[in-house]
């Protein structure tokens, strides 16, 4: 299996760690980004088939994620996340559709299940459209 590149963007380290090993296992070549500044640098040099993305962010809104990913060639699909209640993800989904992104659907409520997790990366391993 090819390596397929995913960025994974959160502001809990722990998080970063625990996803990026599934995100391993599951075939995955893994850059992990804590803030905005770090998310601006690694998408442009990594260019990321999938980006995993937290929806509260200290130094930015996900509209300014969204957007910095609407105006990147290559256009990753975006697996949004988060531990505020699931209409905040269901807005920032939606959100990202009327921009045009490709969004994975359902988002990502945490706490999540490890090995779930682990299903729906290697489901999307299996079914990135390269």
């Amino acid at each position: 299996m090819s390596m397929h590149r995913i960025l994974i963007v959160d502001d809990e380290v722990g998080i970063l760690n625990i996803l990026s090993d599934v995100a391993k296992l599951a075939g995955f070549s893994v850059k992990t980004a804590g803030d905005y500044k770090a998310f601006k640098e690694i998408l442009l040099d990594f260019e990321p088939l999938i980006v995993m993305q937290d929806l509260n962010m200290p130094d930015a809104g996900i509209d300014d994620f969204l957007q910095l990913l609407k105006e990147t060639a290559g256009s990753p699909q975006i697996l949004l996340m988060s531990g505020v209640n699931s209409q905040a993800l269901r807005t920032a989904l939606n959100m990202g559709k009327k921009m045009g992104l490709k969004m994975i659907e359902p988002p990502l409520e945490k706490p999540f299940d490890i090995v779930h997790m682990e299903k729906i990366l290697q489901d999307l391993a299996l079914n990135i459209d390269t």
